[in-house]
């Protein structure tokens, strides 16, 4: 049986931050949601992105699943604000008003939230 010659891979590249820089660095790294390499890559290169980035900066999964949670939330407030309207002793001015304030403060805090994450809301 004939052995095919692999070819070797090249030598890495390796970098060290100097210790003062290197949380600096790592953190850079995580909040571009890029591998290191990728990273260092677009640093030097000044490579455009990739069209869709491996794992998503922390932040941004924070952000994301602080909007699933405000949408259940607003859910609920609409399930309220329905459910107040629909009962036969008509609805409470005060907690229709208080709702309605929550509803708000509500959809500002997820167009803030989708700002964060450079989306539009």
């Amino acid at each position: 049986m004939e052995h095919k010659k692999r070819k070797k891979r090249d030598a890495p590249i390796s970098y060290r931050p100097p210790s003062s820089l290197k949380a600096e660095f790592e953190e850079r790294v995580m909040r571009s949601g890029l591998s290191t390499s990728a990273y260092i890559t677009k640093a030097v290169f000044g490579s455009e992105m990739p069209r869709q980035v491996r794992r998503p900066p922390v932040e941004k999964q924070i952000l994301a699943r602080q909007l699933a949670v405000l949408a259940e939330i607003r859910d609920q407030i609409r399930a309220l604000q329905k459910q107040s309207r629909e009962e036969e002793h008509g609805a409470d001015e005060a907690l229709a008003r208080n709702l309605e304030e929550i509803a708000g403060r509500l959809t500002e805090m997820r167009t803030l939230s989708l700002r964060a994450m450079g989306r539009t809301p």
